[in-house]
């Protein structure tokens, strides 16, 4: 791969600032402040982007200290690059409030998309965090050896840990390890206890329920029971009291019957004014009889007279005696027709007396019985109304416990599908581990090998083997000792640096050799070295982006 050409359209202090370069090594020359961090910020931010920093970081991050000097509403730029005989385009806008990017294919006039996840490919995988560890070489910031030999073994460690910058392992597993937590934590131990109490409640409530709702169904067995007998004594009061109210009526129409035949027995009137009438006539009738006898006895009276008085007195005599027989008949008729009208009375008093005594017999007893049928009635509408009440309830509570119960039922198949996934991910978690090891130790093994011929290159055979132990010291082996890190000079110490990432291109992409932009490296570097270095470096198929502010890399490049 070869960056072929850099438009800095809106970039830090450059304004349509274009470059281009070519196959090899290109040397940028420029003195301190001139820009040459600005060109190797903006390439590696065509290829990922400069994200802004949040709150107080935001003040000096990367997207801050390379916004447009003179903002003119742009802050972005174009990069060309060639890969296996294509040409490509990526054209970016780093601004927060319009960001974008795009890669245009210009051999074969195409855009292709998503353009991040399109570059990424064609860099063989390769992220930023790859592209800082390998071929992007900064100059090393450390002040003093001790500390300069820290940094290199913070770098090996980083980039021993991911064996091929593809895979983040620690990452990886770091996630691993937080899912398995995050899943345990989710576990319901007490899912399994109470989902077994739940049943057992249950149990006792189905239980509970079956007993009341056959006390119901007993209640309302006993209810039926109770209404048809209560029914069947309101049919027999009913039949009674028909038969009463005919008896009843019967007497009542003869005891009418009487009545009118009394009323017509004391009825006459006339009978009684005629009787009370005759009794004087009667009476002086008699008298004049009873005188007529005592004149005629003592001859009061002439004889003349004797006759006549003789036949008056014979007269009324006969009269008398007439009228008294009548009387005497009529008394006697009187008499009976009295008696017989005391009967009637009599007949009547007893008919009122014997319906009297037929209501008083018969209804009592049916109110009684019946009223103590409805009393038994409550007391069963009641029990039943309990029971259906208490069986309501013990329902409701049966289907709260039913719910609840289902709910366990899912939390312990969620707590058996949790165990599961906790399960594959320690088995991904060891199989990480594993692999992680085999790719450090074959990786491990490809970097010392490629890391200790360039370092032999740089320095002319007198160091031909790099080691790197487990816990990341870095030793120089010689025939005659072990030399540490710490012990060696600053100049072999930035050569061993530049070992190591240059071993890990070549391990990382063998099939791609990636562009190196190389950072004011030769600083510490004496002509010797630096003279070794440059030789190594032209004889690499890898493009060279050398930014540097000494002309002496140029003088030994003879350009």
């Amino acid at each position: 791969m070869n960056i072929t050409e850099i438009t800095m359209t809106h970039f830090g202090k450059f304004h349509g600032k274009t470059m281009t370069f070519q196959p090899g090594i290109n040397v940028i020359y420029g003195r301190n402040e001139s820009g040459k961090s600005t060109i190797h910020t903006f390439i590696q931010g065509m290829f990922w982007g400069i994200e802004k920093q949040r709150g107080r970081a935001s003040k000096n991050d990367v997207y801050s200290r390379y916004e447009p000097w003179d903002n003119q509403g742009g802050y972005g730029g174009v990069l060309r690059f060639e890969i296996r005989g294509v040409s490509y385009r990526i054209e970016r806008s780093f601004l927060k409030t319009d960001k974008w990017v795009r890669l245009i294919d210009e051999t074969h006039g195409r855009e292709l998309a998503p353009a991040q996840e399109k570059i990424e490919e064609l860099l063989g995988g390769m992220n930023e965090t790859s592209y800082v560890n390998t071929v992007s070489v900064a100059q090393m910031k450390a002040a003093t050896d001790s500390g300069l030999a820290d940094e290199l073994k913070n770098y090996i460690a980083n980039l021993n840990n991911a064996g091929n910058l593809e895979v983040d392992f620690p990452a990886a597993e770091g996630y691993l390890v937080s899912e398995r937590r995050r899943l345990e934590s989710l576990q319901d131990a007490e899912a399994g206890r109470r989902s077994v109490a739940c049943r057992e409640e249950m149990d006792l409530l189905e239980k509970q329920c079956m007993i009341l709702e056959r006390t119901q169904k007993q209640s309302a067995g006993q209810i039926r029971e109770m209404e048809e007998r209560r029914a069947a004594l309101l049919r027999d009061a009913d039949g009674r009291d028909a038969v009463h109210r005919e008896t009843l009526r019967q007497m009542e129409n003869k005891r009418a019957q009487m009545e009118r035949e009394l009323e017509q027995m004391t009825g006459g009137q006339e009978f009684r004014q005629r009787k009370n009438a005759a009794g004087p006539v009667l009476a002086a009738l008699a008298v004049m009889a009873g005188i007529l006898t005592v004149l005629a006895y003592f001859e009061i009276i002439p004889f003349w007279m004797n006759l006549t008085e003789t036949l008056i007195a014979g007269g009324c005599e006969a009269a008398v005696f007439i009228l008294g027989v009548a009387l005497w008949i009529a008394h006697d008729k009187k008499a009976r027709r009295y008696n017989m009208i005391f009967q009637h009375q009599e007949e009547i008093r007893r008919l009122d007396n014997a319906c009297r005594a037929a209501s008083e017999r018969y209804q009592p007893a049916d109110r009684a019985e019946i009223e103590k049928l409805d009393q038994e009635l409550k007391q069963l509408h009641n029990t039943a109304g309990r029971a259906g009440w208490e069986q309501e309830k013990c329902q409701e509570e049966r289907n709260r416990l039913a719910e609840e119960l289902e709910e366990l039922k899912q939390e312990c198949a969620d707590n058996e599908k949790r165990a599961e996934e906790i399960q594959a991910l320690e088995l991904a978690i060891r199989t990480m581990k594993e692999l992680s090891g085999r790719i450090q130790n074959s990786f491990g093994s490809r970097l010392h090998e490629m890391s200790s011929q360039l370092l032999s290159r740089m320095t002319e055979g007198k160091y031909t083997d790099l080691v790197i132990h487990e816990d990341m010291s870095v030793y120089i082996n010689t025939r005659e000792k072990l030399i540490p890190l710490e012990q060696v000079s600053r100049g072999t110490m930035e050569q061993i640096y530049l070992a190591i990432r240059l071993a890990a291109a070549k391990v990382l992409w063998p099939e791609e050799p990636m562009p190196l932009l190389v950072d004011d490296l030769f600083v510490h570097y004496d002509d010797v070295r630096m003279q070794n270095t440059l030789k190594l470096l032209q004889e690499q198929e890898n493009q060279l982006i050398l930014f540097t502010c000494h002309r002496r890399e140029e003088e030994n490049l003879g350009m």
